[in-house]
């Protein structure tokens, strides 16, 4: 994929792609409501990593139409284990109120195991997260900031063989953290760590291979 995005609306009138490419930036503004596929296939997501060389952590706010997804996972690499546990509910349909672009807006989503806040006022990320049951009864809970360190991300525009199918994808690398999260009882200071937001909207087909 060797052509650079322009700015402009992501699809055209028919839902597809105005254009294939890549960019170093959200150039291209996704609407939910320009999409003219099945509204059962859209698929949004935000997720973040943070971590250093001993432990991390990842949270997921998704939205794929037929259901959500709330999770987290915890990492410890220096003791050589990982838990993760996710939160499901049927028929979401663009409910959780993703944000159409990267680059501000706040997503949350509460129920009864879980309460995950991703706060963005354009200049600092803020997440939130209190998360029951983690793993053996285990509750999870973390309070970080990530600031951008460089201006450049990394952005696709690809498109599928089906008409109306597509997938946005930017990964925002080397978040600068501040901040904590608390498992079993012991608290991991997030401070030397970055982080990683993989943000995604698109159509996907049944089945695809990457």
């Amino acid at each position: 994929m060797n052509h650079k995005l322009s700015n402009g609306p992501l699809l055209d009138e028919n839902g597809n792609l105005a254009e294939a490419g890549y960019a170093f930036s959200l150039v291209k503004d996704y609407d939910r409501k320009a999409i003219k596929a099945g509204k059962g296939r859209i698929k949004e997501w935000d997720y973040y990593y943070i971590g250093n060389s001993e432990y991390g952590i990842a949270l997921t706010i998704d939205d794929n139409s037929y259901m959500n997804l709330m999770s987290v996972t915890i990492l410890n690499f220096k003791e050589g284990w990982e838990h993760t546990k996710s939160y499901m509910h049927a028929f979401s349909y663009g409910k959780v109120n993703l944000p159409a672009t990267s680059k501000v807006g706040d997503l949350s989503f509460k129920d009864k195991n879980c309460d995950m806040n991703f706060y963005n006022d354009g200049k600092v990320r803020h997440l939130v997260c209190t998360f029951k049951k983690l793993y053996k009864d285990k509750d999870f809970s973390c309070d970080v900031t990530l600031e951008q360190t460089m201006d450049d991300s990394m952005v696709i525009a690809t498109p599928f063989d089906k008409p109306k199918h597509f997938y946005y994808n930017q990964k925002i690398n080397c978040l600068k953290a501040k901040g904590t999260a608390t498992f079993d009882g012991v608290t991991y200071s997030l401070d030397d760590c970055y982080g990683v937001l993989d943000w995604g909207r698109g159509v996907w087909t049944y089945k695809n291979t990457w």
